[in-house]
This record gives C-alpha cells, sequence and structure tokens, in this order.
C-alpha cells in the first residue's frame, strides 16, 4: 500500500475545524499531543504514518465513519 499523500497545514486545519473540534480534543482522537497538532496546522512538522492516514480518512468519509461513538464520547458536540 503506497503512502497516502503529504498534507498542507492548511488541509489539516479545514479538517479539524470540519469538524468542529478543539485542537486539543482532536489530537487526543488522533492518539497525538495538541503541541503536535499545532504544528501541523503552522506547517513546522508534517503528519505521518498512521496520523496522516486518520487525516486522509476523516477528510474522505468523516468522522463519524472513522469514530463511530464520536457523538457521545464528546457529548454530542461532534
Amino acid at each position: 500500500m503506497p503512502p497516502p499523500a503529504p498534507l498542507t497545514p492548511e488541509e489539516v486545519r479545514a479538517i479539524r475545524e470540519a469538524e468542529d473540534l478543539s485542537i486539543y480534543t482532536f489530537a487526543n482522537m488522533l492518539n497525538t499531543t495538541a503541541r503536535l497538532l499545532r504544528r501541523y496546522e503552522q506547517g513546522i512538522t508534517r503528519p505521518t504514518g498512521p496520523v496522516l492516514r486518520l487525516l486522509h480518512a476523516i477528510r474522505e468519509q468523516g468522522m463519524g465513519r472513522v469514530f463511530p461513538l464520536t457523538p457521545h464520547v464528546l457529548g454530542d458536540k461532534a
């Protein structure tokens, strides 16, 4: 399986904002830190590996398909 295409900082931010999630909540869902997610959104670092795959899946399929329990876990905010 080839690696997914890299995402720009704007794309990473747009994925999070489209789901109306705070940087802390979204980082937790990606199993990373808010600091690292902020670095992705600022273009200091690029997401790779499983985080990059998750970001692509969320963008293509939506949060509800990737994390089906999301509304319950987040108190129906997502």
